[in-house]
């Protein structure tokens, strides 16, 4: 995926309102570049709408980024990736795996060679800690699920993910569309087709 680098400076009171829809097929995203703790390059990021508290993005690693610094966050995270391939040590993810990180896991290796896009859920501040600075015992990645058609969606600590069928009237949350071509807040747009994938927040 082509990247336009970093976004324009921000306008009116300082800030951008942050999306509440992306076209996540599109040829240009307002990325906005920020260095990452221990990498040999920044990542780009447009930070998406979200409830109070929570951190949420669409993210883009440049071919070629690396961390080789163990270590990992203080809150639990939750990533799509959307295109390309990310490489968590011994594990490549890929297009369409839904994997959940609890909060204290030690990351050792992070790379993507040929570059990659992630849709990623923070519980809080995505603050990076070495790995001597986390909780005891660090915790293991967890299992990854693959998006596919047939996929048993999980129950996470933060999130429910459900097909658009099974969305109560009064939830909050995201949509991202079954073919991951679209993401949005839930009442930001069209109610979710069946097949969509609905991340209910707790």
């Amino acid at each position: 995926m082509s990247g336009t680098g970093p976004a324009g400076p921000a306008v009116g009171h300082g800030r951008t309102p942050r999306p509440e829809q992306v076209d996540l097929t599109a040829s240009r995203h307002p990325w906005r570049e920020v260095p990452m703790p221990g990498a040999n390059l920044g990542f780009y990021l447009t930070r998406l709408a979200s409830r109070s508290g929570a951190f949420v993005v669409h993210g883009r690693f440049p071919a070629g980024f690396a961390r080789d610094v163990a270590g990992g966050y203080l809150v639990d995270e939750e990533f799509v990736v959307l295109d390309g391939e990310l490489l968590l040590g011994d594990t490549t993810y890929r297009r369409g795996d839904l994997t959940f990180v609890p909060a204290g896991a030690v990351r050792t290796r992070m790379s993507a060679p040929d570059g990659a896009t992630v849709l990623a859920w923070f519980g809080g501040p995505a603050e990076f800690h070495p790995a001597d600075r986390l909780p005891a015992p660090a915790l293991p990645l967890a299992e990854t699920v693959h998006l596919g058609p047939d996929a048993t969606l999980p129950d996470l600590p933060g999130a429910l993910w459900r097909r658009g069928a099974a969305v109560p009237p009064d939830a909050t949350g995201d949509v991202l569309n079954a073919d991951l071509s679209g993401w949005r807040r839930l009442g930001s747009g069209a109610a979710p087709g069946p097949q969509d994938l609905v991340r209910l927040e707790r």
